[in-house]
């Protein structure tokens, strides 16, 4: 993060499409659809990689029906 006071890198952790996938199904719940968002270049931030390379992943998720 380069827009912070303290730019030190940050601790993630890694998880793929597919580990989403078996923790939604293994919760009870589906997943509807997920989304890429792009920064794009019109916007007032200075993107790096985040106008090629989507930078989160927002998942739509519904419970299941019980059945």
């Amino acid at each position: 993060m380069k827009d912070v006071p303290d730019p030190r890198p940050v601790v993630d952790l890694v998880w793929f499409h597919a580990d989403y996938e078996r923790l939604f199904d293994e919760s009870g719940w589906k997943m509807i659809e997920h989304h890429l968002p792009l920064g794009r270049p019109d916007e007032p931030y200075g993107w790096l990689a985040e106008t090629s390379i989507a930078p989160w992943v927002i998942y739509v998720a519904a419970k299941k029906s019980a059945r």
